[in-house]
């Protein structure tokens, strides 16, 4: 291993003390290292990325580098830590594995999300880890109408809709009554907010269907929120094209049925 990106949730002095020690250990072994803060950092020939915090740390690091298609290697700082493969004390015993190439990589699905406007305008093209969500801005009803591989399956009147991958099915989609589904699944968890009409309960598909999501708002505009950010507002008949990215998010893992474990404390809780 010849070089090592470091992303990290800056706001904590601890995990930015951690992130130096971990950077002198690094270079000790003559890798090179680069922070994402760093205005000269250069990511070219990068082999891996060591993200420091929570499951919010994690999506921003792969919203801004998950088209390097480098292995992400997450030690948790936050409370639960769907995606992070270790505890901040089980560096020392995991990470001269990790240099050596000594780990297992677990794929997971992406989706790409493409918004259209007036028919022919694409005024934004983004992937999403977690997942996309469309909503009302304000406590009125958000209308959506759904096509699948290009045929119209149903209208939605509520709160919204979330799009969720299967590592996204233990987040919003679960709070709003989605299924759980196996991270390493090919997926796609619909899930409406609050509905009020008939189709009230969430779907699992292949990921291997092509979703459309027709806007149906004409004041307030709903929200596209992409991997808990907001992107912009949705404007009457803009369309929402969701499919399985060509991408795959590359997660390192070392520990066997650490997910699982995980989910098991949390329901437990």
């Amino acid at each position: 291993m010849k070089k090592v990106g470091m992303v990290l949730n800056n706001k904590k002095s601890q995990i930015r003390t951690f992130s130096q020690s971990v950077a002198a250990i690094l270079r000790g072994k003559n890798i090179e290292t680069w922070f994402e803060h760093e205005p000269w950092c250069n990511t070219a020939n990068t082999d891996l990325i060591l993200v420091l915090g929570g499951d919010g740390t994690v999506l921003r690091a792969f919203r801004e580098f998950g088209t390097l298609e480098v292995p992400f290697f997450c030690v948790n700082f936050g409370n639960i830590g769907f995606l992070s493969a270790i505890e901040p004390d089980d560096i020392n015993e995991y990470l001269p594995s990790i240099l050596e190439g000594k780990y297992s990589i677990e794929e997971r699905t992406v989706i790409q999300i493409s918004v259209i406007r007036e028919e022919t305008e694409e005024i934004l093209c983004s992937y999403a880890l977690n997942d996309v969500v469309i909503r009302s801005p304000q406590p009125k009803i958000s209308r959506q109408l759904l096509k699948i591989d290009g045929n119209i399956f149903a209208k939605y009147e509520g709160d919204g809709i979330i799009c969720a991958t299967p590592t996204g099915s233990t987040a919003y989609s679960l709070s709003a009554g989605g299924a759980i589904v196996d991270p390493q699944m090919e997926a796609i968890i619909i899930t409406p907010i609050c509905s009020r009409l008939n189709m009230t309960k969430s779907m699992v598909l292949n990921a291997k269907h092509k979703l459309e999501i027709i806007n149906k708002d004409r004041s307030p505009h709903s929200l596209l929120v992409i991997d808990g950010v907001q992107h912009s507002y949705l404007l009457n008949d803009d369309v929402i094209k969701i499919e399985k990215a060509a991408l795959k998010a590359k997660l390192v893992q070392v520990k066997k049925n650490r997910y699982y474990h995980l989910l098991h404390s949390r329901l437990r809780d």
